[in-house]
């Protein structure tokens, strides 16, 4: 994080030269146009270039730290989501466990209840 601070930092003072690098340029055509010497317009002109290939450089290097970055940020993110999902299935088949139970349950208390009414049904026919 801080190579990328120092990144933007240089970045910030090279896009600034750069700018200077320009207006040098129309200022250097100028002076070249009234002394009639080339070498008024193509230093400033080349400075221009020069500083714009550092620049893109720069910004292509900042560029691909950020791209790293974000793809660590979305590889960590990626396994909690893989988590969360497989929890989700452990709670639906849980879910779908407990409601199996619950009828479970229901049934064999029907069958228990029905169970001690055909006991007191033969109670009350062995005691008559």
């Amino acid at each position: 994080m801080q190579k990328q601070v120092l990144l933007n930092k240089n970045y910030h003072w090279l896009e600034t030269v750069e700018g200077f690098a320009v207006i040098g340029s129309v200022g250097g055509a100028i002076a070249s146009a009234i002394s009639q010497q080339a070498i008024f317009a193509s230093l400033p002109l080349s400075a221009a270039v020069l500083l714009n290939l550092v620049n893109r450089r720069l910004l292509i290097t900042s560029i691909q730290h950020q791209q790293a970055a974000i793809a660590e940020v979305l590889e960590h993110s990626a396994i909690p989501q893989e988590r969360f999902t497989s929890i989700s299935s452990q709670v639906a088949q849980l879910q779908q466990a407990n409601a199996n139970f619950s009828r479970s349950h229901t049934e064999n208390n029907t069958t228990v209840d029905q169970l001690k009414q055909k006991i007191s049904t033969l109670k009350i026919r062995l005691n008559n």
